[in-house]
C-alpha cells in the first residue's frame, strides 16, 4: 500500500512508530514522517517500538551527510540536504542561508502531489547530523537514539577501542558499558558523560575534561590521565590499576572503594576527594594534596606520600603500611586513636 505525503512529513519530523496498521499508515505519511522527524531532531531520537519505521531514513540521512561533508567536526553543515525516495516520499531540510532566513532547519516532506514543512532549531538539528556522522566514521551501527536528554551524543555500549578521539566533544555522552581499550582521548571534552562500567584499559586521557563525569565501576588499567581534569566526578569502584596521574586533578571527586593500585600520582590534586575504603598500593602520591579528602578506612600499603598535604584530612581508621610520609604535612587531620597510635609509633619523624 503507497503511503501518503502528510503522514511521511510526520514521521520525518518526529524522528523515526507503531505496530498497527493504522498507525503504520500515519507514520509512513507526510504528516507521519514529517512529526518523526521534528521527534528526531528535537528529541534526540524515537521510540525503540518505531524503529523499524524510521531505520531507513536514519540511515539514509546519514549517507548524505557522509558525502557531502568532507570534515565531520568542522565542516557547516550543507545549506539544502535532499532525500530522495524514503519510503516514496522525498525530503528536503534548508538551514539557514541566502533562501532561508528564518534561523531554523526547514524540513519539507512532498508525496504525491502532497506537501507539508515544518521548523526545526537549529542547534538540535546540527547535533543529531554530527552524531549520525560520529556513527559513520567509527563503523558503529545507527541507533535510533541518536542524543542523550542533556544533548550528548548516545554511545552505550559503543565498540571505540583504539579509536582516535582526540579532542572529541563527549560532553554529556552516554558511554556506559563502551568499549574504549587503548582509544586515545588526549584533550577530549567529557564532562557530565557517563562512562560507567566503561573499559578505559589502555586509554591516553591526558589534558582530558571529565569533570561531573560518571566512571563508577570503569576499568582504567594503565590509562594515562596525566594532567586530566576529574572534578566532582564519580570514580567509585573504578579499577585505576598502574594508572598515570601526574598533576591531575581530582577535587571533591568520590573515589570510595576504588583500586588504585600501582599509581602515579605525583602532585595530584585530591583536595576534598573521597577515597572511603580505597585499596592504594605501591602508589606514588609524592606532593599530593588531600587536604579535607576523606579517606575513612581506606588502605595504603608501600605508598610514597613524601611531601604529600594531609592537612584536615579524614584519617579514621585509615590503614599506612610500609609507607613513606617523610615531610608530609597532617596538621589539623582527623585521626581515630588506632591511626594516632600508628602515626605515634611509625611516622613521627617522618611528618
Amino acid at each position: 500500500m503507497e503511503r501518503s505525503s502528510d503522514n511521511l512529513a510526520g514521521m520525518t519530523a518526529s524522528a523515526f512508530g507503531a505496530g498497527t496498521y493504522t498507525a503504520m499508515r500515519h507514520a509512513t505519511s507526510t504528516r507521519g514522517i514529517l512529526e518523526f522527524l521534528i521527534n528526531l531532531f528535537t528529541c534526540g531520537g524515537v521510540h525503540r517500538r518505531n524503529e523499524k519505521h524510521y531505520q531507513e531514513l536514519i540511515e539514509a540521512m546519514a549517507e548524505t551527510l557522509k558525502n557531502s561533508m568532507s570534515d565531520r567536526r568542522n565542516a557547516p553543515l550543507p545549506e539544502n540536504i535532499i532525500l530522495d525516495n524514503v519510503d516514496g516520499a522525498r525530503i528536503e531540510f534548508s538551514l539557514p542561508g541566502a533562501n532561508n532566513e528564518t534561523g531554523q532547519v526547514i524540513v519539507r516532506v512532498s508525496k504525491g502531489g502532497n506537501s507539508e514543512s515544518k521548523e526545526i532549531p537549529r542547534g538540535a538539528f546540527e547535533k543529531v547530523c554530527r552524531a549520525l556522522l560520529f556513527r559513520c566514521e567509527f563503523s558503529l551501527p545507527q541507533d535510533p537514539i541518536i542524543l542523550t536528554p542533556q544533548g550528548g551524543m548516545y554511545l552505550k555500549d559503543a565498540v571505540l577501542t583504539g579509536a582516535n578521539l582526540m579532542a572529541e566533544n563527549l560532553c554529556d555522552a552516554d558511554l556506559s558499558g563502551a568499549d574504549l581499550e587503548g582509544a586515545v582521548l588526549f584533550m577530549a571534552n567529557c564532562e557530565g558523560a557517563n562512562l560507567k562500567g566503561a573499559n578505559l584499559s589502555g586509554a591516553s586521557l591526558g589534558d582530558s575534561h571529565f569533570k561531573n563525569a560518571c566512571l563508577e565501576d570503569s576499568i582504567m588499567c594503565g590509562a594515562t590521565l596525566d594532567h586530566a581534569n576529574l572534578t566532582g566526578a564519580n570514580l567509585q569502584h573504578a579499577s585505576l590499576l598502574g594508572c598515570s596521574m601526574i598533576e591531575c586533578i581530582c577535587s571533591g571527586a568520590n573515589m570510595d572503594h576504588a583500586n588504585v593500585s600501582g599509581a602515579t600520582l605525583i602532585r595530584a590534586n585530591m583536595s576534598g576527594a573521597t577515597l572511603k575504603g580505597a585499596i592504594i598500593m605501591a602508589a606514588n602520591m609524592e606532593g599530593t594534596i588531600l587536604t579535607r579528602a576523606n579517606l575513612q578506612k581506606a588502605s595504603f600499603t608501600s605508598t610514597n606520600f613524601e611531601g604529600a598535604d594531609l592537612s584536615e584530612a579524614n584519617l579514621n581508621h585509615t590503614s599506612f603500611k610500609d609507607c613513606t610520609l617523610t615531610s608530609s604535612c597532617t596538621e589539623e587531620a582527623k585521626m581515630s586513636t588506632s591511626t594516632q597510635t600508628l602515626f605515634h609509633e611509625f611516622y613521627c619523624d617522618d611528618v
